[in-house]
């Protein structure tokens, strides 16, 4: 007979089985996001078109995390040599993995760009759950070094053991305050499964706000958690805006979708394509079609109503020399020519190309007319393909406009094209030189990072209002990711993307004082101060208009889920709440937005802290009010002690 244990033993292995699911995970991770004692090079070949040069007992590592029990193999390292052979050896927590040696090969600094792989490299090592680190080193190389671009780990995982992501307890800010009405925010958040989707959206309100301060810290978790430095973007669940505003017909070379024969002469997007007409000719009820259209604006956080567009027409087929005109109607409440082109059997498809600012927001408020011409030849005709409109090409950012340079601080001015607020653009002045310049879309400043010969960004602030800010990073960082912003100023109207459109900044580049005008009146001064550990905004002199329904500040991030989050708590001097749920407004004269999980996005981008501070006239009641309760309560004490002795 077997042994009981024997049992005991079998139905553990068997719950085990059932309970335990083994995965496989595939990490890239690029060589120039690590920490390194070689050099960054700039190589168009490279994935992340950079790589990290070594040479001989130098070194890069790189952080990586696993939320179970993992065997760890390292599956491919991509590299570029030009020269002679080296030894490179990889390491994962200190243990040595293997090593491999280059190619030999030289061509005069072309294989530079030539991207060469390891394939899989030594032994396989067993991990727990956490952060690990991988390091390769150079133990022997030529005089020109090697240069490693990416590395692929290949993980076979339990995910029996599935803690969720690390994360820390947080006591409520001490700050107290002497308002007699708090400020108040508002949670008017959405959900999201893109990480780089805005859709924390909590403004503050405090009427008359005189003065407030924002505050941008190293995460709470750092480095008591974790050192981690993920800072790559996550376009995962992510949708983009399409070029396409609207599209008539499939592409195919067939006109079996359009309508045979029709009556009307006018289509509105929306509408089947069975009822646009194949064909048009200069016979006399088929020359001339119109097509009225939605634009999408600012309203929706979209540029469509604003930003020029292409206009395309293709047929199937083309009888004669059949020539057309185009002509549209927008926000300028004219019809506007786009010229003729003139289609045959060799040239079946043209553009026609649509100014900037042509259309407008409002149901079919825009329309397009395509009209036959009048030196089209006897009978020409033209069955259609297709007709679509689409946003023009974007150009990107400018050069950047150096406003201010000491070697201490650099200002940078940049426009956009295209901004999504254009034709707005602010106007920046340099006070010191006294000079100007025109449309522009954002402005950064950076400070040089004190003991280190190199440069941080610590402020960009947005013609919309929106400010990103940085501390500096920490020492052996080279650069910390943004995550959270605050818009600065008044937001009024509906727009799903909240904004405080600013019209001129005046700047002090050495004070780094900043007036702010607004578009919708009044000005406020920001001041940018900084520690070694922090980086302040102070916003004071405020004549804009604050109010129960205008807020003075809007907070904006991103939350997907805890882990993997810009922000997922809120505290005030009271307690702290998630960002996303268990509350819908707080009041408060200081909102700490900050992580008490360790994200995999933008790890260690910064905490923000917004602390406002009383106007002086509700201080002074409250003083009056302390003086008041004070007196009373000595006068109460008076009253007893004399009735007390005068029985």
């Amino acid at each position: 007979m077997l042994p009981e244990r024997f049992f005991i033993s079998i139905a553990f292995a068997l719950l085990a089985f059932f309970i335990t699911d083994v995965k496989t995970e595939r990490i890239e991770i690029e060589a120039e996001d690590g920490l390194y004692t070689g050099s960054k090079r700039d190589r168009s070949a490279a994935s992340g078109r950079a790589t990290v040069h070594l040479t001989s007992s130098q070194s890069v590592t790189n952080d990586f995390v696993t939320q179970s029990s993992c065997s760890v193999e390292i599956r491919d390292v991509a590299y570029t040599n030009d020269g002679g052979s080296d030894t490179i050896e990889a390491y994962i927590d200190e243990t040595l993995i293997g090593s491999f040696n280059t190619t030999s090969a030289s061509n005069f600094g072309q294989n530079w760009n030539v991207i060469r792989n390891t394939g899989l490299i030594g032994k396989h090592k067993k991990i727990k759950s956490g952060a690990h680190k991988l390091l390769f080193k150079a133990v022997n190389t030529d005089l020109y070094g090697v240069e490693l671009d990416k590395s692929i780990l290949n993980l076979t995982c339990s995910s029996s053991i599935q803690p969720g992501p690390r994360c820390m307890n947080v006591s409520s800010l001490t700050s107290e305050s002497n308002c007699i009405k708090l400020p108040n925010a508002v949670r008017k958040s959405s959900n999201t499964n893109c990480a780089e989707e805005d859709n924390v959206n909590i403004p503050i309100y405090y009427t008359g706000v005189e003065s407030y301060k924002i505050t941008a810290l190293l995460p709470q978790y750092y480095p008591s958690i974790t050192t981690m430095n993920n800072r790559k973007e996550n376009f995962t669940n992510c949708k983009f805006a399409s070029k396409n505003i609207w599209k008539i017909g499939e592409s195919d070379n067939s006109d079996s979708e359009f309508a045979i024969s029709c009556a009307a002469d006018v289509y509105t997007i929306g509408e089947p394509v069975s009822k646009f007409c194949r064909e048009i000719n200069n016979k006399f009820n088929k020359t001339r079609y119109k097509i009225n259209f939605t634009a999408k604006g600012t309203s929706s956080g979209s540029v469509e109503a604003s930003i020029g567009s292409v206009f395309t027409v293709a047929f199937t087929q083309v009888t004669g020399s059949l020539t057309l005109e185009a002509r549209c109607f927008g926000r300028d409440k004219i019809w506007l020519s786009l010229g003729h082109y003139t289609f045959n059997s060799g040239e079946l498809t043209k553009m026609w190309h649509v100014p900037d600012l042509t259309w407008s927001e409002g149901q079919n408020a825009n329309h397009i007319e395509l009209k036959v011409a009048s030196n089209s030849s006897v009978n020409a005709s033209g069955k259609f393909d297709c007709l679509e409109l689409n946003k023009r090409d974007e150009k990107g950012e400018s050069k950047p406009i150096t406003v201010f340079n000491n070697g201490a601080t650099i200002i940078e001015a940049i426009s956009i094209d295209f901004w999504w607020l254009y034709p707005k653009g602010m106007t920046i002045k340099n006070l010191n030189s006294n000079q100007e310049w025109h449309n522009i879309s954002y402005f950064r400043i950076y400070r040089k990072i004190p003991g280190i010969n190199s440069y941080s960004q610590l402020l960009v602030l947005y013609q919309d209002g929106n400010s990103r800010i940085l501390p500096f990073p920490p020492s052996g960082i080279d650069w910390i990711p943004f995550g959270s912003s605050v818009i600065i100023g008044p937001t009024t109207g509906t727009s799903i993307r909240p904004y405080s459109s600013i019209t001129k900044v005046n700047i002090n580049a050495l004070s780094l004082k900043m007036e702010l005008h607004y578009e919708s009146g009044g000005k406020a001064t920001a001041t940018l101060q900084y520690t070694t550990t922090s980086t302040t905004v102070n916003v004071d002199d405020i004549s804009f208009t604050t109010n129960s329904s205008i807020p003075f500040a809007t907070f904006r991030s991103m939350w997907v889920a805890d882990g993997n989050a810009d922000v997922d708590h809120v505290q005030t001097n009271r307690n702290s709440w998630h960002v996303q749920y268990g509350w819908q407004s707080l009041s408060a004269s200081s909102f700490k937005f900050y992580r008490s999980c360790v994200s995999s996005h933008n790890t260690l981008s910064p905490d923000i802290l917004i602390t406002v501070k009383c106007g002086t006239a509700e201080t002074n009641r409250a003083s009056q009010s302390v003086f008041l309760n004070k007196s009373t309560t000595f006068t109460w004490i008076i009253i007893t002690i004399s009735v007390f002795f005068n029985g």
